[in-house]
């Protein structure tokens, strides 16, 4: 499931230990002037979007959609990415 954090935060994903492992970042549609927001208790910068490796194949093939782990909205992407470093 995709997830948000902002730069600053994105290495929580990355490297951490969470269920999914995280291969890639988007930028949602007019980052930074996004109403997407870093996933982080204490942060309200604004956030990309970090894909699985079923997410980032789905972008690869045209995907601009996806749910993060609420499944309470959708975001919309735009079409600059970044793979991620382990």
């Amino acid at each position: 499931m995709a997830n948000a954090r902002c730069r600053e935060h994105s290495d929580d994903l990355v490297r951490g230990a969470t269920r999914n492992r995280y291969v890639a970042r988007v930028e949602p549609l007019n980052y930074p002037n996004t109403s997407v927001i870093c996933g982080r208790r204490d942060c309200q910068n604004p956030a990309l979007i970090h894909l699985n490796e079923e997410e980032w194949q789905e972008y690869q093939q045209g995907e601009r959609f996806f749910e993060p782990h609420t499944q309470a909205v959708k975001i919309r992407v735009s079409e600059r990415a970044e793979r991620t470093r382990r």
